[in-house]
């Protein structure tokens, strides 16, 4: 019988109920309450938008999707899956919400996908229609030959014409004049509305379900003991996390929800990052570690004024204790919070507080969840200072894995707590720490890389008997995969092949960056099973 005093509830007070309310009903009304300022600033050109225009630009193609007909026939129904291939770009936020608006769930793919990357993740998202960058077009083209697609559009006011002298129509064609009673559809407490992928504790990448109830969740919560230090329109808020990670689209979201200025950064360029602080005075920025460790020791940030900077978010890996209290000091008056979650949680579940000072921990619940720490063993939940695998529950977490229900069981245990993979602990004030990780997951500056999809790919080369991929620590990047390798009798391949051969084949982040270690045998348990710790013990000691 689980023990009540060993799940760990948050502290916060005045939390209130969550609100009766769709999403897309949420955040429309949320746009419609701040003034004429910018919700959005591309930039690298300056281009913006502001809070009134862009829920016109959102009401007015949510309408004229959902109603007119495409060239192929149909036009945007409630339930489809509309896949975004984009940077951090002006129009993304709007054909995203406009999709949501009209009853459809959105996927956003990396755009830096190879073509067969993409088409696994249209196909694994059931996408309907693909909405593309021009810069990625090619790509976008060739991922979806063959497949029964509603349509591929670009994402640009107008449409794009190509080198053979055709064109692609734009997205916003179907822009349309709404009625004056219009509102988005009707929407459910379980529709979904994200589909962004991870590959949770182990296996390939699955799409998350996030559901309209989740994001009214993160919205809400976040509101809550003014966690993201937002003051409507005095702050600008740089976007620089790619909106197909979740930490990226929630935090987009939560500053249109309170009336922030989005700055967005297409890509991570040192000196184009610093002047964007500088430029627009940003005065809160979410960052993985890899970009909070270059703010704290590459020298190029002291030639730059980033003094308007009040507040770090970090999250999507651990930030390293020493890094977050160099950091505080150098930017005087700086507040740097920790937060611990997954794409399966939405957003935080866990965040910590600045003025604690508690360097290392990622903190306490968040409001609206629950959690625990259990003996993977017994499975009994723990008291304070035992390490144990952390449990969340609550209306932040994922409806479960599309059209994968085997690994939505393993998931989640028989009374709904999701088990996250990580292995930590909480001191007698309730604050967690991360301490180990049990999920054979890859993170590589933030990115998540799966060792099964690479491993995959390389019993596909004509050298390879059988290969394992771990992690191997790295100070910038978290983490750097290595892929140990057996090679067939009488074959001669160098490293340097192999790592050329995947880095063909996989988007940047999935690259073999830490090499490869050539084996006689892999090890593993009678069952078969990979044993990775071994392997990073190896590298890692």
């Amino acid at each position: 019988m689980e023990k009540s005093e060993h799940v760990i509830e948050c502290t916060w007070e005045n939390v209130e109920p969550l609100p009766k309310v769709s999403f897309s009903q949420y955040i429309m009304d949320a746009l419609a309450s701040h003034p004429g300022h910018n919700a959005l600033v591309e930039a690298s050109t300056g281009a913006s938008i502001t809070f009134p225009c862009l829920a016109e630009d959102i009401r007015r193609l949510s309408h004229g999707w959902s109603s007119k007909p495409s060239e192929g026939g149909g036009a945007l129904q409630e339930g489809q899956v509309v896949c975004l291939v984009t940077p951090n770009v002006l129009q993304a936020p709007t054909v995203f919400l406009a999709a949501a608006c009209a009853g459809a769930a959105v996927t956003l793919a990396n755009p830096l996908y190879t073509p067969e990357e993409l088409r696994r993740h249209l196909l694994d998202s059931k996408t309907d229609w693909l909405v593309v960058h021009p810069l990625f077009l090619a790509s976008a083209k060739a991922a979806s030959q063959g497949l029964q697609l509603q349509g591929l559009y670009v994402l640009t006011p107008k449409d794009f014409g190509t080198a053979d002298g055709n064109s692609v129509p734009s997205v916003f064609n179907f822009s349309s004049e709404p009625p004056t009673d219009w509102r988005p559809a009707p929407m459910e407490d379980e529709q979904i509305v994200a589909l962004p992928f991870s590959s949770g504790t182990s296996g390939v990448p699955k799409g998350v379900m996030i559901t309209s109830k989740n994001l009214v969740t993160a919205m809400v919560a976040c509101r809550h003991r003014n966690y993201l230090q937002l003051k409507g329109q005095e702050d600008q808020v740089m976007a620089i996390l790619p909106l197909f990670h979740v930490f990226g689209l929630g935090m987009v979201l939560n500053s249109l929800c309170q009336g922030s200025t989005s700055v967005l950064v297409a890509r991570f360029v040192p000196e184009d990052f610093l002047n964007t602080i500088q430029k627009y005075k940003i005065t809160m920025v979410p960052l993985v570690p890899p970009l909070a460790l270059f703010l704290d020791k590459d020298p190029r940030a002291k030639e730059y004024d980033l003094s308007s900077l009040r507040l770090i978010v970090c999250a999507a890996a651990a930030l390293a204790a020493d890094v977050q209290r160099s950091l505080s000091e150098k930017l005087n008056g700086l507040l740097i919070r920790q937060g611990y979650g997954m794409t399966e949680t939405t957003l935080a579940t866990h965040t910590s507080d600045p003025s604690t000072k508690q360097y290392g921990s990622v903190g306490t619940l968040v409001a609206y969840c629950q959690g625990k720490v259990v003996d993977r063993e017994t499975g009994l939940s723990l008291g304070p200072n035992q390490n144990g695998e952390v449990c969340v529950k609550g209306p932040w977490i994922m409806k479960g894995y599309l059209g994968n229900d085997e690994a939505t069981r393993q998931t989640f245990d028989e009374e709904g707590w999701l088990r996250t993979g990580d292995i930590g602990y909480y001191d007698e004030n309730n604050a967690f720490y991360i301490v180990d990780r049990i999920k054979e997951l890859i993170k590589y500056k933030g990115f998540q890389v799966a060792p099964a999809e690479l491993e995959g790919l390389l019993l596909t080369h004509e050298a390879v008997k059988d290969t394992a991929v771990v992690g191997l620590k790295d100070e910038e990047a978290g983490e750097l995969p290595v892929a140990f390798v057996v090679l067939k009798p009488g074959v001669n391949v160098k490293e340097e092949g192999i790592v050329q051969w995947i880095a063909d084949r996989v988007a940047p982040h999935k690259k073999l960056r830490g090499g490869v270690r050539f084996t006689d045998a892999i090890p593993k348990t009678a069952s078969g099973k990979i044993l990775r710790r071994n392997l990073r013990e190896q590298i890692n000691s």
